[in-house]
């Protein structure tokens, strides 16, 4: 028997618009036709592979070295009375690998590019997520240059790598673990984790909404326990673009003293007046003014917010409860 799962959790909240979907569909497809042919103009037409070859036979071997076809006079290798080419292999080789690391690292970009656009498609990060993971992307093939070059470049310059006879070379292994390793490799290594550690770890616009509900909601409650709930006692903050839903206020609050100037849900609304062209809403903390203009509210809450102006009124004129709706 089928058993069926229910949640209260609405992963629709996560999602992003369809006019975002779509962009975002355009520029994995733009980036993917891009990659292709770029990834192809550098091996066939740049041949970046010829900088990796030139290092591993730099690291590999360095002196002259037996290549097996006949010379065709090319000045890179010489004759030999046994009739073999042979040509020089230097340790400057080495150096190549940096600029095959920034060029292959140029080459897969656009690649690269495009799958990380499609890792949240669908998703509706945050903008300061996608920055920050945007950054470490760009530093991690900066950060293997680095490493590349404390790593393999200068210590074979220096003839510092541990390798040959043990007898003569084992105290090679101590600048590489008092120093160069973590010179070359620390930067590199915190680059690439940072990176994965925000890939599997998205930031979603719904929930830091939810945290600043939260955030405003426990502000209002803690506060409320110190001082008194006179209006004196609160905080005046402006705010536009507001509208009230399920007695709640929801709008972009203006240089509020804890969240600054962004988009909140505030608790639970205590009381609203209206004087001149100004909104004063209370909550339990806060005071919110907002101009008449950028107040959008339902039908029925201007009746209720008519009705209370109208008690007040009756109030100040002394019309007993009893009689103001036969008054009205």
């Amino acid at each position: 028997m089928a058993r069926s799962f229910e949640t209260t959790i609405d992963y629709g909240q996560y999602d992003c618009s369809l006019e975002e979907l779509t962009s975002r569909n355009k520029q994995i497809l733009f980036w993917f036709c891009v990659g292709v042919f770029w990834l192809w103009l550098f091996i066939e037409i740049f041949d970046v592979l010829w900088f990796w070859e030139e290092f591993y036979l730099s690291i590999s071997e360095s002196g002259w070295q037996v290549v097996t076809e006949n010379s065709d006079g090319s000045p890179s290798c010489e004759i030999t009375e046994y009739d073999t080419c042979e040509r020089l292999v230097g340790t400057g080789g080495v150096w190549w690998s940096l600029l095959g690391s920034l060029l292959t690292g140029i080459a897969m970009g656009p690649l690269v590019f495009s799958a990380l656009i499609f890792s949240y498609r669908t998703k509706d990060v945050t903008r300061n997520w996608k920055e920050e993971i945007w950054g470490c992307l760009f530093l991690i093939n900066p950060s293997i240059i680095w490493g590349l070059l404390w790593m393999v470049c200068l210590p074979y310059t220096w003839t510092l790598l541990p390798w040959g006879d043990w007898s003569t070379n084992w105290w090679k292994i101590f600048p590489f673990f008092f120093g160069l390793i973590w010179i070359g490799l620390v930067p590199a290594f915190f680059t690439i984790f940072g990176f994965i550690s925000l890939f599997f770890n998205q930031k979603y616009n719904f929930d830091e909404q939810k945290e600043q509900e939260s955030q405003e909601q426990s502000d209002d409650t803690s506060t409320a326990d110190k001082v008194s709930n006179s209006d004196s006692s609160k905080v005046e903050v402006w705010m536009k673009k507001a509208s009230i839903k399920e007695e709640k206020l929801h709008g972009i609050v203006i240089d509020h003293p804890k969240l600054g100037t962004t988009q909140i849900t505030t608790s639970k609304i205590k009381s609203q007046e209206l004087q001149e062209n100004v909104h004063r809403i209370e909550t339990k903390n806060t005071i919110y003014m907002i101009h008449e203009d950028d107040l959008h509210s339902s039908l029925e809450q201007k009746k209720t917010i008519a009705a209370k102006e109208l008690q007040e009124a009756a109030k100040k004129r002394g019309i007993s409860a009893e009689n103001f709706w036969d008054s009205v």
